[in-house]
């Protein structure tokens, strides 16, 4: 991280790197080392939070839908795509329901139901 920062020392919260230990780089090193400038140039304050890693890194399971529609019947794929996209309104919000319903133009009660039946 260092290595990218222009401004010095930059903090990590160690929720950060529980995040990262779960992740699956199959692009080993350049990978990672790509995701460490991604995540200096995107920190505030020279902060990475969990905030700051991209919803891909944080839940891979979500990262490509195409090739997990194999198999499954419309409503398992309307159901993941869904979950998709509430995801990155959350995640840009920081976790705030009312704000990501915003983002998503739907009101907050609309949104939390969806994220009940959905088991998110």
């Amino acid at each position: 991280m260092q290595r990218f920062s222009d401004e010095g020392d930059i903090e990590i919260e160690e929720e950060v790197f529980d995040i990262l230990k779960e992740y699956p780089f199959s692009g080993n090193v350049r990978e990672l080392r790509n995701l460490c400038e991604r995540l200096t140039l995107l920190c505030q304050n020279n902060l990475i939070t969990k905030e700051t890693i991209p919803y891909e890194i944080k839940y891979p399971t979500l990262k490509n839908h195409n090739s997990s529609f194999e198999n499954k019947n419309l409503t398992k794929i309307f159901e993941e795509v869904e979950k998709k996209d509430i995801l990155a309104p959350l995640d840009k919000a920081a976790g705030n329901k009312a704000k990501a319903a915003e983002l998503l133009a739907l009101p907050a009660s609309t949104l939390k139901s969806k994220i009940a039946k959905l088991g998110m």
